[in-house]
């Protein structure tokens, strides 16, 4: 998946839906039953597998009220909204695909609600495993502590 093409991609679907769909998307409850505006809105290419990660980046676009991917990165949109270093960490380290992800997950989209930030890396942080995954988190925290401890050094 190319996520920047698929961000960006997911905030014009989103924003282009009626009040009704976008509710039932930030609704919804992904692994469960599914509205139909999220079948609307899935992709060919995204195979059964992916289908839960899919809807997790849905739900939180959503949930977040994101207009445009053309904010600043995740990590510094999270930093400024003030989220607290505990909670990063455990955003940061959750295994992809784990019920404990998507909770922080949600737990962090009121911070970032009507904030701009960029949907790519949203969906990195859903989809990518293994190493990808580690070095995308390593460079987030790099940059979230800089941004956050900026003005104490």
């Amino acid at each position: 998946m190319d996520f920047n093409k698929e961000g960006p991609r997911i905030v014009g679907l989103i924003n282009r839906m009626g009040n009704g769909d976008r509710a039932a998307i930030a609704r919804m409850k992904p692994g469960g039953a599914l509205p139909g505006a999220f079948y609307r809105a899935l992709p060919q290419e995204i195979g059964s597998e992916g289908v839960t990660n899919y809807a997790w980046a849905l739900k939180a676009v959503a949930m977040t009220g994101l207009q445009a991917d053309d904010g600043p990165p995740l990590r510094v949109a999270l930093a400024a909204a003030g989220l607290s270093e505990a909670r990063f960490v455990r955003l940061m380290t959750r295994a992809p695909g784990s019920d404990q992800l998507y909770r922080e997950l949600l737990s962090v989209t009121h911070f970032l609600k009507d904030r701009p930030y960029k949907a790519a890396d949203l969906l990195r942080l859903i989809h990518l495993t293994n190493t990808a995954r580690t070095d995308f988190a390593t460079n987030t925290a790099r940059l979230y502590y800089a941004a956050t401890y900026k003005d104490n050094s």
